[in-house]
C-alpha cells in the first residue's frame, strides 16, 4: 500500500526548478533514477583518485626520500656538503612533479568529451580500483620504482576522475540523441549537476580522511615530515 501511494506520489510529482534547493525526496528519487549511475560513479571514481594521491602516492615519495637519505648518509651517495645530505632533485621533489602529472593527466582528460565513457560510465571508475590496487601492491613489493614509469602511470590516474567529470556534467546540462542520455527535464539539470558535485566532494573526503587516520597510526613521522 505505502509503496504504491509513493508511486502515485512520483508520477504525480510535478517538477520545478524551486525544488532542487528544497530537495524533496521524490525530487531525489525521480533524478537518481535518471542519473544515479552517473552520481555514484563520480563519488567513486574521485575517491579512488585521492586515496592514491593522499596516500598511495605520499607513502611512495615518502619511502624512496628516506631510503635514498640513508644511503647518502651511510656514505653511499655522492652529494653531500658540510650542511648535510643533499638529495637528487628528482627524488627531494618527487611528489611535487608527480601531483603536476596527476593534474596534467586531469586537464588533458577534462578538455574531451568519449563516447566511451558516457556509454559505459563504469569503465573510468573500474580503471582507478585497478590503479588504487595496483599501487597498493607497489608499496609492498616495490615492482615500479622507475620515477619516468611512476610519473606516466599518475597522468594515467588524473585522467580517470578528470574523464568522468566532464562527460558526467556534460550529459547533465546537455540533451543529446545517444542512448545513455539522461532524458532530463529543464528544471531537473541543476540538481542533478549538484548531486554529481556533492559526490565527488564526498569521495574527496572520504579518501583524505582515511588516508590522514592511515597515516596517523602507520607513519606518524610522515604527518610532521612530508615528501617534498
Amino acid at each position: 500500500m505505502a509503496k504504491g501511494m509513493i508511486q502515485t506520489e512520483y508520477n504525480a510529482f510535478k517538477y520545478e526548478a524551486k525544488d532542487n534547493r528544497r530537495i524533496q525526496r521524490i525530487a531525489l528519487t525521480r533524478i537518481f533514477d535518471k542519473g544515479g549511475f552517473y552520481i555514484f560513479n563520480l563519488g567513486l571514481v574521485s575517491f579512488f583518485e585521492q586515496l592514491i594521491i593522499n596516500l598511495s602516492m605520499v607513502v611512495t615519495a615518502f619511502w624512496t626520500e628516506q631510503e635514498l637519505l640513508d644511503d647518502l648518509q651511510r656514505g653511499l651517495g655522492n652529494r653531500s656538503t658540510s650542511q648535510g645530505v643533499r638529495l637528487p632533485f628528482l627524488q627531494a621533489n618527487m611528489y611535487t612533479i608527480l601531483t603536476f602529472a596527476y593534474c596534467l593527466g586531469n586537464f588533458v582528460s577534462l578538455s574531451s568529451l568519449q563516447k566511451i565513457t558516457l556509454t559505459k560510465p563504469w569503465l573510468p571508475t573500474f580503471f582507478q580500483l585497478v590503479n588504487w590496487i595496483v599501487w597498493s601492491l607497489n608499496l609492498k613489493f616495490h615492482f615500479i620504482d622507475d620515477f619516468y614509469k611512476i610519473f606516466l602511470w599518475t597522468i594515467w590516474v588524473g585522467a580517470q576522475a578528470g574523464t568522468s567529470y566532464t562527460n558526467f556534467l556534460f550529459l547533465a546540462v546537455t540533451r543529446t540523441n545517444l542512448s545513455c542520455d539522461m532524458k532530463l527535464n529543464y528544471t531537473e539539470r541543476e540538481l542533478v549537476v549538484n548531486m554529481l558535485l556533492l559526490a565527488q566532494d564526498l569521495g574527496y573526503f572520504f579518501a583524505v580522511f582515511i588516508a590522514f587516520i592511515y597515516q596517523m597510526y602507520q607513519y606518524p613521522e610522515m604527518i610532521y615530515n612530508p615528501p617534498g
